[in-house]
Formats: structure tokens, C-alpha cells, sequence
């Protein structure tokens, strides 16, 4: 995509993307946007960019001489590879292709100024822990709002809760904080937030139970008559 290749023309010149808006007269936001894939340059900034990184269409597009992608015989294979998954099974290559492409081509800005160094968001924030021992109720009552790390990682989770207990050690720790992603279920063998019977848990969901992973905890059981509610995806933690 062009945002991939506007990042790596960058890093290749060892640009920062405060350089870079100083360049071309186009916001760092905006920039940070085109190359994290969540809007596109118009044509006045694809030009711009293109000069101020010296390249041109064919390498912002990925394009050959006859207008089509060159790609190594790895790379086809992985591409076969990939279109053989389900659903499932891409969004999971896609998480993982895109934490390790942010690991390997970060690099630290210029403290420019204070907005700059340490962006923040808010995200909405449970006023009750969630239990990884004991169950504790997950109020909608209780939430308010924190502020983050404004990462485009972090910018994929719905709200945070934190922990209370150490059944879900060594993953989670008591007064850990979770990022949490809303959703009506999870597979089995995913963390989720779950309320059974008003009681809120941290938990790994296995079907019929939910599973601590310390195992000093015995599973809790799913019983007729329980009302079990799951609030979402346990994505990680700050």
C-alpha cells in the first residue's frame, strides 16, 4: 500500500515525519495517517511527497515497467499462502505483520514539543476492576474517561479496564491495565471480559468455562440457569 512504501522511502532516507511535513508543507498528523493506511494522499500531496522523497509513482504504486507488482518467489508464496486462510486466520497475520512492521521501522521523533513527544487519547475506562480471582461486577455506571498513548495499536481497543487478582498470571498481573476490544464472543482459547451472573471476570474462554491460567484456580463452570455475557477481547495491556 502507499502508506508501506512512504514509511520505508522515509526511513530509507532517515527522514523523520517531522522532516517530512517541514518539507512538503503537509501536516505531521497527516502524514503519521497516510502511512499508518487510514487515508490516502491527494494528488497535490502525492507530488509533493514524491519530490521531497525523491522517487517517483512507479515506486510509491509498486509498479513494473508493464504496470504490474514485482514480487519475489517468497513473497508469491506467502501471498498463496495467506488467501488459503480463513477469516480468522488472516485478521491474526495481519495483527502480527503489522506489530512487527511498526517494530522494526520505528524511530523516535524529535521532541518538537510537548504534544509531540507523548500524544495521548481518551478511551473509556471501567470504575471497577475486573476480577482474575474473585468476581467483581463491570459496571456501565462506573465508566469514565482516560487518557492513553495515542498508538495506532492502541487506537484499535474500546476501552480499559483493570485487573484485581493473580489467577491470570504471569499474562496479567493484579492492577494491570487491559485494552479491551468490544464484541458479543470470543473463540475458544481467547481472553476475554465475561459477567456471569453480575460478576465480571478476566478470563480464557474454553466453551463450556472460563480457565485461569494460574493454576492454583479451578475453571468456572458454565451452569444452567447462569446468565454469561461476554463484553469483549482482551487485545493486551498499557
Amino acid at each position: 500500500m502507499i502508506g508501506d512504501k512512504l514509511r520505508e522511502r522515509r526511513l530509507e532516507l532517515q527522514i523523520t515525519q517531522a522532516q517530512l511535513a517541514s518539507m512538503t508543507n503537509i501536516k505531521k498528523n497527516t502524514i503519521s495517517n497516510y502511512e499508518n493506511n487510514i487515508s490516502s494522499p491527494n494528488e497535490d500531496n502525492i507530488l509533493k511527497l514524491m519530490n521531497a522523497l525523491k522517487c517517483d509513482a512507479n515506486y510509491l504504486f509498486e509498479w513494473s515497467k508493464h504496470g504490474e507488482i514485482n514480487l519475489s518467489v517468497a513473497e508469491e508464496n506467502s501471498i498463496k499462502k495467506y488467501r488459503t486462510l480463513d477469516e480468522h486466520g488472516k485478521k491474526m497475520v495481519d495483527f502480527t505483520l503489522n506489530e512487527e512492521y511498526e517494530r522494526c521501522t520505528y524511530i523516535e521523533e524529535p521532541e518538537d514539543d510537548e504534544e509531540d513527544i507523548n500524544p495521548t487519547f481518551e478511551i473509556a475506562f471501567s470504575g471497577l476492576p475486573v476480577s482474575a480471582g474473585t468476581g467483581e461486577f463491570l459496571s456501565d455506571e462506573m465508566t469514565s474517561m482516560i487518557e492513553i498513548p495515542d498508538t495506532p495499536f492502541n487506537r484499535t481497543a474500546d476501552y480499559v479496564v483493570q485487573v484485581n487478582g493473580d489467577s491470570m498470571e504471569p499474562e496479567f498481573c493484579d492492577d494491570d491495565y487491559l485494552l479491551v476490544r468490544k464484541q458479543p464472543s470470543v473463540y475458544e482459547g481467547e481472553i476475554g471480559i465475561f459477567v456471569i451472573d453480575g460478576e465480571g471476570f478476566v478470563k480464557r474462554y474454553g466453551g463450556d468455562r472460563l480457565i485461569s491460567i494460574n493454576p492454583r484456580y479451578k475453571d468456572i463452570i458454565f451452569h444452567e440457569g447462569n446468565d454469561v455475557r461476554c463484553y469483549g477481547k482482551v487485545i493486551g495491556k498499557l
